[in-house]
């Protein structure tokens, strides 16, 4: 009987070994969102002064290392590419489990879409770097379909096909180039294209339209957890190639978070100034929704 339980611990011992070798190989190692939150929980505990929160327009748009150098103020980017407002809330509470930043900054770009599930690649790449937790299944939860949420919290089963993917960085992860990967940049990501887009006039646009009911619903709960936790929140458009319909968003944000009432909820339509803080359409972006490295 003694043996029988020795045979099968053992081979539950292996399996759980071949797994995790196997999980180490095929897991998925995108740069720009999965890479930043595994650094983010390599960060010292209460070591970050300011929470960059959203999209790629904040991890193209917000320089840690410039805030650092001119003002000494440590940030790191806590985002995702075109990542829903339910992860950014979702990313903000897990945030809070180590850190008690002294502002947080949130781009509100993603209120303007109305899609009540995330793009299947979009939510594994939010979802599955973090750590597993309550929040993290709260995450995919709110991520995916109701008939895809189950096979979400098996990763192996959407990672099992990428070996025809695998490559030499596989194998031998970041090939030494940690410092590319995230590690440096505390989540800011490079863009060194140069291209010149118009500022177009958006003042004939003050009309706010109506989010999204999920959209609103989450955009909600991190103001309120902001204010909950007596933590500055920042809503921002960050400058890109703005149009009238992304402006009528950016005034339902505007709208929605100066009706808290809160000092702790601030709101600065960077768009509408960017002029007057200097950004130069010739010289500041790469494309017509991203900031350049001069630009950021």
């Amino acid at each position: 009987m003694k043996r029988k339980i020795v045979k099968g611990l053992c081979l539950v011992l292996l399996f759980s070994l071949v797994f995790g070798a196997l999980r180490v190989y095929f897991d998925y190692r995108y740069t720009n969102c999965m890479i930043p939150i595994r650094r983010f929980y390599q960060q010292e505990e209460n070591s970050i002064d300011v929470l960059g929160l959203g999209t790629s327009h904040v991890y193209e748009g917000i320089a840690p290392g410039v805030l650092y150098r001119e003002f000494g103020v440590a940030a790191y980017d806590l985002c995702a590419p075109a990542q829903a407002v339910w992860n950014t809330y979702h990313y903000f509470v897990e945030a809070l489990k180590t850190q008690r930043p002294r502002a947080v900054i949130f781009d509100v770009y993603m209120l303007n879409t109305s899609d009540a599930y995330d793009e299947q690649a979009n939510a594994i790449k939010t979802t599955y770097g973090m750590k597993w937790s309550r929040n993290r299944i709260e995450a995919i939860r709110a991520s995916f379909e109701y008939k895809d949420f189950f096979t979400a919290l098996f990763p192996f089963l959407q990672m099992h096909s990428r070996y025809s993917d695998m490559t030499y960085a596989d194998v031998f992860p970041y090939a030494g180039k940690k410092a590319y990967f995230g590690e440096s940049f505390k989540g800011y990501t490079v863009y060194s294209d140069v291209k010149k887009i118009e500022f177009p006039d958006v003042s004939g646009f003050p009309i706010a339209r109506q989010l999204a009911q999920k959209h609103e619903e989450y955009y909600r709960k991190i103001i309120e957890l902001a204010i909950e936790e007596r933590i500055p929140l920042y809503v921002v458009s960050i400058p890109f190639g703005i149009a009238a319909d992304t402006q009528a968003t950016v005034n339902a944000a505007r709208n929605i978070a100066l009706s808290y009432g809160s000092e702790y909820v601030k709101f600065v339509d960077f768009c509408a100034m960017a002029s007057e803080i200097g950004i130069d359409p010739a010289a500041d972006f790469a494309n017509d929704q991203h900031l350049n490295y001069a630009g950021s």
